[in-house]
């Protein structure tokens, strides 16, 4: 149901095509796709994408976290690994669902990729389908410039890098979330009785935590998204006084990528609401644009969700209202007989299945068919069966591990 709307026209997911069991191992057949997005950035020498093919590639994996928000489900990792041509660069779909799973289901608390991980996600607030346009926003940010804007060495220098750009947590985050000891300390107000959080320092937290990766500042990050942004396009004009990508309109992608890298979660545009956006609409840009009402979304935002309680925040069937807004990109050309839509809003949403039965998202092939050279390429990938124990390890034990690796 995920793959494919009711009208024929394919959604930017991975297709799936079977599974079967092989020597203990469960393989999963896909469908054949192209390079993915961190191997596009190498091979530019990491030096990134112009902003119409941003845009693009932005455009579609939004309908995908907007289509996953409407049936319920959390990616949980995106990322550019996981981010595949479909068939080239800038016709793309999203991948690797092994980190999904239900809004108000149980998850680990160890979940996304660092440099993509959302604040509360660190914090422990809870997870909702925000985590992804987090995780988004973070992409968009490294399509541009190249390289991760919050390349974190660990839990607690993640979230540190995140402060540093965008401000503080707010306390109402802090007060809720479960980590809170880890990495903040309660200070008084001066001129008050009364006690705020704040974030302990990086020697404070090297002492109450040693060995502690050290903070590690990098030159192509400066203290606002909109500095970091400017500093690249400038550096791009030093090596290329033509450079179209330097010379482009920056503000419409600076005002995205700003409201989707809010700290607080209840404050960051859903997937739907940045479907809206003139950046990915490609309509004309004023700092007074406003997103539409997206209630039914928000009310998914609310719901806090409990990794260690698989029976806290949203358990129904959710139904979305789609947001009253056009996009100028009418499609993007799969093939000479199929077309993907770039927005969800040309049709109306499929039905929204219950969540009680998360199995009828997904349905396998009884038999694999016989293979003929009509058939679309497949790829395979075997899955061994493993125990869940690995997911009571710390989460800085996890990240600190390998702090130069882009997939902990």
């Amino acid at each position: 149901m995920l793959q494919s709307s009711e009208d024929g026209i394919r959604k930017p997911f991975l297709h799936f095509e079977e599974s079967f069991i092989f020597q203990g191992h469960m393989c999963i057949v896909t469908e054949m796709l192209g390079v993915d997005l961190y191997s596009h950035l190498r091979e530019k020498r990491f030096s990134g994408l112009s902003l119409p093919i941003i845009s693009t590639i932005l455009s579609q994996i939004l309908t995908a976290c907007a289509t996953l928000s409407d049936f319920g489900i959390i990616h949980a990792d995106i990322k550019p690994e996981n981010i595949l041509a479909s068939p080239s660069i800038p016709l793309v779909k999203l991948a690797d669902f092994g980190s999904a799973f239900l809004v108000g289901g149980y998850s680990c608390s160890y979940i996304q990729s660092r440099y993509y991980r959302a604040p509360e996600a660190i914090v422990g607030t809870g997870y909702t389908p925000q985590i992804d346009v987090w995780s988004l926003g973070c992409v968009a940010a490294e399509l541009f410039i190249g390289r991760p804007l919050f390349p974190g060495t660990s839990q607690f220098d993640q979230l540190f890098c995140i402060c540093e750009m965008l401000g503080e947590v707010p306390q109402s985050m802090i007060e809720r979330g479960w980590n809170r000891d880890k990495y903040f300390r309660q200070e008084p107000v001066s001129g008050s009785s009364k006690m705020r959080w704040r974030m302990m320092t990086p020697g404070e937290y090297r002492t109450a935590n040693p060995p502690t990766p050290m903070h590690c500042p990098h030159s192509y990050i400066l203290n606002s998204v909109a500095a970091t942004i400017d500093l690249h396009a400038t550096r791009l004009l030093s090596q290329n006084e033509r450079s179209n990508r330097a010379k482009a309109d920056r503000r419409p992608f600076i005002d995205f990528l700003q409201r989707l890298l809010v700290i607080d979660p209840l404050q960051r545009l859903t997937a739907k609401q940045a479907l809206c956006h003139p950046f990915i609409t490609q309509r004309p840009f004023t700092s007074s644009w406003q997103p539409p009402l997206d209630s039914a979304d928000q009310a998914v935002v609310n719901g806090i969700v409990d990794p260690t309680n698989p029976f806290s925040g949203v358990i129904a069937s959710i139904g979305y209202t789609l947001p009253p807004c056009t996009s100028k990109r009418s499609s993007l050309r799969l093939s000479s007989s199929s077309r993907l839509s770039s927005s969800p809003l040309s049709s109306p949403p499929s039905p929204t299945p219950s969540l009680s039965t998360p199995s009828s998202l997904f349905h396998a092939r009884p038999a694999r068919p016989p293979l003929s050279r009509h058939r679309t390429p497949t790829a395979y990938v075997s899955i061994p069966f493993v125990s869940n124990s690995s997911t009571s390890m710390s989460d800085d034990d996890l990240s600190s591990s390998n702090p130069k690796s882009r997939n902990d």
